[in-house]
């Protein structure tokens, strides 16, 4: 990837991936890269707005998908990885650690720190925190886990995955929250 396109097709699918499926993300990042005259695998920061801004006023599943992504901030978060690991690889950063590229900040306190408290942080902006700490318990109650008490990695991630089962915004906002969940492994 060159500097002036640092951002690959595949990051950008990731974003709508954990609610419409890794396929039909690629195939909507292509098509929608395509209508905008974007004949290529990797793509500027003007380039990722522009398809996001172009899903965004779909109707249907993936504009409320595409707009979730940009009002979270994931695409600018990407935007600012990309142009991070760019600025690293031009001053050769890459290079004094090995090749590594450097680590994702997911913006999440790290994951042994995680329970209940931890998913409404994720799902409580999208659906506000009565609804959160709600759907939360419900999920919880049906996977035989008690709410009240601290959720272990295990646990939030069981909650998380039964609470994506959900018709709804529940379940599409869980999609987002499993996917940021996932990013920060536990330590």
């Amino acid at each position: 990837m060159s500097a002036h396109r640092p951002i690959s097709k595949d990051d950008v699918a990731v974003l709508l991936a954990s609610a419409l499926g890794q396929h039909k993300s690629d195939e909507l990042v292509a098509s929608t890269a395509s209508a905008l005259g974007l004949r290529r695998e990797a793509y500027s920061a003007a380039d990722v707005r522009g398809i996001f801004d172009k899903l965004a006023k779909t109707t249907g599943l993936v504009g409320v998908v595409a707009r979730f992504a940009v009002s979270r901030g994931d695409v600018d978060k990407l935007v600012a990885r990309a142009e991070r690991a760019s600025a690293s690889t031009a001053l050769g950063s890459a290079d004094a650690h090995g090749g590594a590229s450097p680590a994702i900040d997911s913006g999440l306190p790290p994951a042994s720190a995680r329970g209940p408290s931890e998913i409404v942080l994720l799902i409580s902006p999208a659906l506000g925190l009565e609804k959160a700490r709600e759907a939360i318990g419900q999920a919880a109650t049906r996977r035989g886990i008690d709410p009240s008490l601290p959720f272990s990695h295990a646990d939030a991630l069981a909650v998380l995955d039964e609470m994506t089962k959900v018709d709804g915004i529940v379940g599409v906002v869980a999609r987002f929250a499993k996917a940021r969940f996932l990013l920060a492994p536990p330590t």
